[in-house]
């Protein structure tokens, strides 16, 4: 994935593209808040003593907690991309790509907790595929059509977030359907 957009974005786009995936590991990191570690050690004891609707409210409860930090920093990074762009790495041309990947936070910090809680329930498979297939595949995949279609830095930003919001998608049906109903 990397070496294809790499030869097709050049070493300038190709930069400009990984300081945006950088913030937003950042910005993941941050709005998870150590929820996916949290999630595995609660979800797995209430587990054992076979108490569902505290698994249940363990999965709500993270749900619910990265669900606002994630969004405030997504939102901080879209409001202060200018800023970010300017004064951190002295590139203007980073602000719009910035501007896309802040709203990948909320859904990459998402997939992230969804796959601690696929391993919580004992699902790897799951959140496995979810880490191959939804990101790395679809990435790849959405990236390559991206370049087919003649798009440049800003298309296969935009792929990238298509793939998130795929890979979310995905997620959440599995949860449902999968591996426990919420």
């Amino acid at each position: 994935y990397r070496i294809l957009i790499a030869r097709h974005l050049g070493p300038g786009d190709y930069g400009l593209f990984m300081l945006a995936v950088a913030i937003l590991g950042v910005g993941r990191t941050i709005s998870l808040m150590g929820l996916g570690s949290g999630v595995q050690q609660y979800v797995n004891y209430y587990i054992g003593i076979r108490d569902h609707n505290k698994i249940k409210g363990t999965i709500l409860s993270a749900i619910k907690l990265s669900l606002p930090f994630s969004l405030i920093i997504g939102a901080l990074v879209y409001i202060f991309s200018l800023q970010i762009s300017m004064h951190l790495f002295h590139t203007p041309e980073l602000i719009p790509i910035l501007k896309i990947f802040a709203l990948i936070i909320p859904l990459n910090a998402f997939a992230e907790l969804f796959k601690a809680i696929f391993i919580s329930f004992k699902k790897a498979i799951y959140s496995s595929s979810i880490e191959v297939i939804g990101e790395k595949l679809l990435n790849f995949l959405l990236a390559f059509i991206a370049i087919l279609i003649g798009e440049d830095l800003f298309g296969i930003s935009y792929a990238y977030l298509l793939a998130y919001l795929i890979t979310v998608a995905l997620c959440l049906i599995i949860l449902e359907l999968k591996v426990f109903k919420v």
